[in-house]
């Protein structure tokens, strides 16, 4: 373990940074010794011209003190690994600090000394910085890229942070109604109506009201940048409960300051849907406000469905600082945000991306009037039934409640309306799936059907 209080003449440290050659780590003429520190070596950064930044490589290292007036940085696409028995050091007035794309993991002991300005994960329109730690009582700032003049869902990376502290912190980004006297920023109350709705905005009554990990909030922007929270970064998360007194929605979202896994058999999904029982198993997926679809969300599930209009998200990871709505299981439950689904997985600074990767065949069916158009989803694999797939058939939330197409299950039908629907990839002759279309309005309207790759033999009619 590292002293915070070594003396000057720092007798634990063989290496020693002093910045003559530049501000590259791997140039040996900035070091003591001539030579880059090897992986294992204690390692002092003091104050010089140039404080180092790891760019060229990752590094690893038992044992590393930032000590006063110096600063480190570590860069896009590198990782900083603290190894276990070791300890990170960031002493009184020195800085850390990750940059966009840039990562840190210890897995030992992280200390910082300098507040939660001395150790800072930067974020961009290009990519967001990233750390992994395990023991508690670090400050730090965690900032968050959004782009301005829409709604985004945020959640907290840290804990102790007010309201007040986050609308200050975030230099005036998120927009204020003068008129009214509100910022806006809101958080979601599943009691609203018969589906839940994001309660009154936020004014001064919710300065002292303490912004909680784990939870998510509606937040608008006034320009493209970063929202940024101060407090003591999450290295494990509490059980969260979800009531359902009467919708049994809630806004909830990462709260690591690094992303978080999702999909798969080990991801939050399948964890808190199978394991727990705490997510309703019709409605097993996130679903995450995608600003470019105003009324509607995008859907994250464990299905691979091809999804041209990116309304399902082909991604097993979010990144620090996205929120999403889950649906609490009848009676209520629990949800639970594992240490284990923490990742370095670095990808666009908007909350989400696509990426094409063994898409299930896929039938879109849509319906369009003159100015409207709604569509659901069903696809097919072998692994999938009739009935309910939990994590994989998905029940449809959001987009306008007059002009709405969703499908039931071919079997078991238990009233819930889908917007993703899963079935076996052979068998078709006999497989009926019931289609609603609800057109408050009335009128003309026009039904298409995307066939896109459907297993070999498959063919799809359209009854009335």
């Amino acid at each position: 373990m590292i002293e915070p209080s070594i003396n000057d003449g720092y007798p634990f440290f063989p290496w020693r940074w002093n910045g003559s050659a530049g501000i590259n780590w791997h140039t040996g003429g900035s070091w003591n010794r001539g030579v880059v520190p090897f992986d294992r070596d204690l390692i002092h950064i003091q104050s010089s011209a140039n404080d180092p930044e790891i760019s060229s490589a990752n590094v690893s290292v038992n044992n590393l003190a930032i000590h006063e007036n110096a600063g480190m940085v570590v860069s896009i696409g590198i990782i900083l690994t603290v190894r276990p028995g070791g300890e990170l050091i960031v002493n009184n007035n020195a800085s850390l600090t990750v940059e966009p794309g840039g990562s840190l993991t210890s897995s030992g002991l992280l200390t910082n000394l300098a507040g939660a300005e001395g150790l800072v994960v930067r974020s961009a329109d290009y990519g967001s910085g990233s750390l992994i730690h395990n023991n508690g009582g670090v400050p730090a700032t965690i900032e968050r890229w959004v782009t301005g003049n829409e709604w985004h869902i945020v959640s907290s990376p840290v804990e102790n942070m007010t309201v007040e502290d986050f609308l200050v912190n975030s230099g005036n980004q998120v927009l204020y109604n003068t008129n009214n006297q509100v910022y806006a920023m809101t958080n979601y109350d599943e009691s609203i109506g018969s589906n839940g709705s994001w309660s009154g905005y936020y004014g001064e009554a919710m300065f002292s009201t303490m912004l909680q990990p784990g939870r998510s909030y509606l937040i608008r922007t006034r320009a493209d940048g970063v929202l940024t929270f101060r407090g003591n970064i999450m290295h494990e998360m509490p059980a969260i409960g979800l009531s359902r007194t009467v919708s049994g929605w809630h806004s909830i979202g990462n709260p690591f300051a690094s992303a978080l896994k999702v999909r798969g058999n080990d991801g939050f999904i399948t964890h808190n849907a199978v394991i727990l029982s705490g997510i309703d198993p019709n409605y097993a997926a996130l679903y995450i406000w995608d600003p470019s679809k105003p009324g509607k969300y995008s859907i994250i599930t464990n299905s691979n469905p091809v999804s041209p209009d990116r309304e399902i998200i082909d991604q097993d990871h979010i990144q620090p600082g996205q929120g999403f709505l889950v649906k609490a299981a009848e009676g209520g439950g629990t949800v639970e945000f594992t240490a284990s689904t923490k990742t370095h997985e670095h990808s666009s600074a908007r909350f989400f991306k696509s990426s094409a990767s063994g898409y299930w065949p896929t039938l879109i069916l849509s319906v369009r009037d003159n100015t409207k158009v709604a569509s659901t989803t069903i696809t097919f694999h072998e692994n999938m039934t009739r009935g309910l797939d939990v994590t994989y058939d998905v029940g449809l939330l959001g987009g306008d409640q007059g002009f709405r197409l969703y499908t039931r299950l071919a079997e078991d039908d238990r009233g819930i309306d889908f917007t993703i629907q899963c079935l076996p990839d052979y068998g078709f002759n006999d497989i009926v799936i019931p289609i609603g279309f609800d057109f408050a309005a009335g009128g003309e309207v026009k039904f298409t059907a995307d066939h896109i790759d459907l297993p070999p033999g498959a063919k799809a009619y359209l009854e009335d």
